[in-house]
């Protein structure tokens, strides 16, 4: 499993920024490819989360690295369903991206930026904006880092193939 790998090779990663008065940019990643469903994608999120907190922290505490959690950068997927899975609304993906974070994220962490995790920037801006109507308590901004989105659509308009 992902977290296996981020707990083995943390401590020699994070070093190096910390030592050099960086930001900590945390990248989690589980991959959309296959059939499973959104819940089945909440699930697997839930525990790669809290795995690579909980290694952050160990570091932290048991290492005396000084990995404060509130200097850290969170750069989460949004959870989705697999690619070959039938589609899901905004509104449920942004119930589960949050749901997912409230059961596993530091408080002391004051902003979470989303990454587009492959969806175009239309798509990755509605799930987004859905996450931020949610009327439910978000102790942290949630906002994106859309560029892979950004980059996939700038060569088709400006090659005019986008009405408009």
């Amino acid at each position: 499993m992902s977290s296996q790998v981020s707990k083995l090779t943390g401590a020699r990663t994070w070093r190096a920024p910390l030592e050099n008065g960086l930001v900590l940019i945390v990248e989690p990643e589980v991959l959309t490819d296959g059939n499973h469903d959104i819940k089945k994608c909440a699930a697997v999120s839930e525990t790669v989360l809290a795995a690579v907190y909980k290694a952050l922290n160990d570091q932290h505490v048991l290492n005396d690295q000084h990995v404060l959690l509130e200097g850290t950068f969170l750069k989460p997927y949004l959870v989705t369903p697999g690619s070959d899975s039938p589609k899901v609304t905004p509104d449920e993906i942004a119930e589960y991206s949050v749901s997912a974070l409230c059961r596993t994220f530091p408080l002391a962490i004051p902003e979470i930026v989303f990454l587009s995790g492959g969806q175009n920037k239309e798509k990755a801006t509605l799930n987004l904006n859905a996450m931020n109507n949610l009327e439910v308590l978000k102790p942290w901004t949630l906002s994106f880092s859309f560029r892979r989105a950004l980059q996939q659509s700038t060569p088709r308009e400006s090659s005019g193939d986008i009405p408009g």
